[in-house]
């Protein structure tokens, strides 16, 4: 019978190389990158960490709102073609707002 160890996540015991140096170097790099996991949360794993969180919440930003504008555009124009569509007066500055800080930013 054979019993599968994982001492960390991504780690499997039974599958380590017979030189030793080159594991104890995949089990400290993978202890770091599962320490970094956890400090940095799921929020973290979704963003990013350091200087590209700003840019990555300013693209998301930028998406979600393209496509919402889309939709409800898409949804105005079926169900009501009399209509104007106001909603772009809202959402065209702050993804203009959002696009001047993706490409504005001074990198120093």
């Amino acid at each position: 019978m054979v019993f599968k160890i994982v001492i960390m996540r991504g780690i499997d015991l039974n599958k380590l190389s017979n030189d030793s140096k080159v594991n104890q170097n995949f089990i400290e790099k993978t202890f770091e990158e599962n320490k970094i996991s956890k400090e940095i949360g799921f929020l973290g794993n979704f963003f990013g960490s350091g200087e590209s969180v700003k840019m990555n919440i300013a693209g998301l930003t930028i998406v979600i709102l393209i496509l919402f504008g889309i939709a409800y555009t898409l949804l105005v124009y079926y169900f009501n073609k009399k209509s104007d569509f106001q909603i772009w007066n809202v959402l065209t500055p702050i993804i203009t707002l959002s696009l001047g800080y993706i490409f504005g930013k001074n990198s120093n």
